[in-house]
């Protein structure tokens, strides 16, 4: 910001600053006065920019080539879920010189807070030119956070941990880090010799089964290392998500039994918006889960070849798996299937009225 003359456009508004030696605060007094949200149907004429921003950010280009997608159809069909994203949440922009250089979107995560009985939203998108100058992403944060600090308890987002210019303006603003999640793919493959485990669909006499698993196998997870969410929390809302899933129609569940008893279960998915716009389908491994007593037997194992292999029936030629990075055990259980990781994510939680939260860790 050394220019004499320095075009900002944020939000869609144009400020001209003639003062070169005009002082930072004052020039976020200026901001908070021109942030405005970002509607995409009202900016027709921004989209390719906002095709350009999508398509010069290069954090995820090595797991688009794995998935053998092309990255300006990934634009394209980024760019039609902000759309979407709009109508569930917010959008705010940052542009320079009338160009678009940056983009946020906001969304709540209605499930999420009524199992935790706070308002939780999550940073869907954040993608910054790598021009944009630090405090100005931290600016662009703190207002479009602001917006909604009255109507919300928690944030959570995920940027690529080589974005370092999201990151650190996410943490510049009270966004703390609670670990590091892998992504990787798994090739599908038929099954090539019997399973040496009984496993089975889900019958709803075993959810209450798989979901007491669930609470004995949530070590590893981003709500679990957050100090501010108690142990308990952290168990029950990992069990609400597996019962979440076991009930879901658009979610497959394997479960295996020893002597009649359930003592592991998996859950898989395809995923339909994807597969829908690329004309194939794609799929992911959720949660899996295997009870102390088993663990060590091959369980874990048997359960992810038998997903592998229906989602190949299915079509599907490589499954997506995210885990925490210090999930050792699940780690080695997917390098045993070919695992490899395409990208990696820094998970930060914020908190923006923590004195107010009554869920702290009370056995830290």
């Amino acid at each position: 910001m050394c220019h004499a003359s320095c075009k900002l456009f944020v939000g869609f508004v144009l400020l001209q600053d003639h003062n070169s030696l005009q002082p930072f605060h004052s020039m976020e007094m200026i901001m908070n006065q021109i942030l405005h949200s970002f509607a995409v149907s009202r900016y027709e004429h921004m989209k390719d920019d906002l095709c350009q921003l999508f398509e010069d950010y290069p954090h995820k280009d090595f797991q688009l080539h794995t998935q053998r997608i092309e990255k300006s159809q990934m634009v394209a069909y980024l760019y039609q879920q902000l759309e979407t994203l709009q109508a569930r949440g917010r959008l705010f922009s940052l542009s320079l010189q009338g160009r678009l250089k940056g983009l946020l979107c906001l969304v709540p995560k209605p499930w999420l807070s009524r199992q935790l009985g706070l308002n939780i939203w999550y940073v869907q998108h954040l993608v910054l030119a790598p021009e944009i100058e630090p405090w100005l992403v931290s600016r662009l944060l703190r207002e479009a956070v602001a917006s909604i600090k009255d109507e919300v308890d928690f944030v959570f987002a995920r940027p690529a941990s080589s974005d370092i210019l999201s990151v650190q303006g996410l943490e510049s603003i009270g966004f703390r880090n609670v670990g590091c999640e892998l992504v990787g793919n798994v090739r599908c493959q038929p099954l090539t010799k019997p399973l040496t485990h009984e496993l089975q669909s889900i019958q709803k006499t075993q959810l209450d089964d798989i979901c007491s698993i669930a609470r004995m196998c949530h070590e590893h997870n981003h709500y679990i290392y957050d100090p501010r969410l108690s142990s308990e929390d952290a168990a029950a809302l990992f069990e609400a998500l597996v019962r979440y899933q076991a009930t879901s129609e658009h979610v497959e569940v394997l479960v295996a039994t020893q002597e009649q008893e359930a003592v592991g279960f998996l859950s898989f998915r395809q995923n339909k918006s994807l597969s829908q716009f690329f004309g194939r389908p794609f799929a992911c491994l959720d949660f899996i889960g295997v009870h102390p007593r088993a663990q060590g037997q091959g369980v874990g194992h048997a359960l992810n070849l038998a997903a592998l292999h229906q989602l190949h029936e299915q079509g599907v030629k490589y499954a997506s798996v995210r885990t925490m990075s210090s999930n050792y055990l699940a780690l080695a259980a997917l390098h045993k299937l070919g695992y490899r990781i395409t990208s990696s994510n820094f998970v930060l939680h914020w908190w923006p009225g923590i004195s107010d939260v009554h869920h702290t860790r009370h056995d830290v």
